[in-house]
């Protein structure tokens, strides 16, 4: 599918009065025109600009992550449709019939085959040894259990749960530390990164990259799960700490859409929540 097929998220543009009320009544207001979609835009009435206020000489904290395991899960799905095929299973001899088309009506009849699913295995794609075949409980993909690596030697009590998907949940919520830096030192970091793997000329500017270049790029690797890249990224930052796109005080700091009031404003659920950096602080 390419980017011209995908449709625009659609885009809100609150007034004074409605900006200045609730903003979770204002988002429930917009529920239904925009949940098809996943994310929508909320533009906030001209002349509301609060002051970044983020300290920029404070240390982030980064996080690893392998681009290229990013779709592991997605690949295993689609092995698995490659590897489910079909195999013809030939009907009774009370069910075979004259292929003559002049003989009588009764005679008449073709040859029947009866067709049915069978799994073939993961590793080595024959369909032989059903009984010692194992299905993942998250993909569904089926391996013999002794073409898996280490073979599995008896069949588990409970659901088992494949290599490629313990993987992926690793990737999911097990990410590694990665280095510290101030905000300008991590900017510089992402630019150096980009210049070596687009080959930016001498002179030109990161950002001379066109970012559709980018994504795809991204998209190519998450789907293909090569070449390895790892990137830092930064996530769960602390804003009681580092700061924010939003100051802690002043009108600005008390406004209902300043996010950082949102986690704990009086209809959101996650009020009850304890402090969880990039969630409620």
């Amino acid at each position: 599918m390419s980017n011209s097929s995908i449709p625009d998220a659609p885009v809100f543009r609150p007034s004074k009065e409605e900006w200045n009320d609730d903003p979770l009544l204002y988002i429930q207001s917009i529920r239904k025109r925009c949940q098809g979609y996943g994310i929508c835009k909320i533009i906030p009435p001209k002349g509301w600009e609060p002051p970044f206020s983020m300290d920029v000489a404070k240390n982030l904290p980064t996080r690893l992550q392998r681009i290229d395991r990013l779709g592991a899960h997605a690949r295993a799905n689609g092995e698995d449709e490659e590897l489910q095929s079909s195999m013809e299973v030939e009907a009774p001899e009370d069910e075979k019939h004259s292929t003559n088309p002049t003989a009588a009506i009764p005679e008449a009849k073709v040859k029947k085959r009866v067709f049915r699913r069978v799994p073939k295995c993961s590793k080595c794609s024959s369909t032989i040894d059903q009984d010692k075949m194992i299905a993942c409980s998250e993909c569904k993909r089926t391996s013999h259990m002794y073409c898996l690596s280490p073979p599995l030697m008896q069949r588990p009590d409970g659901p088992w749960t494949c290599r490629v998907c313990v993987e992926y949940k690793k990737q999911s919520f097990g990410f590694g530390n990665g280095n510290q830096y101030t905000l300008n030192g991590y900017q510089a970091r992402g630019d150096r990164f980009k210049k070596a793997w687009f080959s930016v000329k001498e002179g030109q500017h990161a950002d001379s990259v066109p970012r559709s270049m980018v994504e795809r790029t991204f998209w190519n690797i998450v789907q293909k799960g090569k070449p390895f890249v790892e990137v830092e990224y930064g996530s769960e930052l602390d804003v009681t700490e580092l700061g924010s796109g939003f100051p802690k005080e002043g009108a600005y700091g008390e406004h209902p859409w300043n996010l950082n009031n949102l986690a704990r404003a009086q209809n959101s659920v996650l009020r009850h929540l304890d402090d969880i950096a990039g969630i409620t602080i």
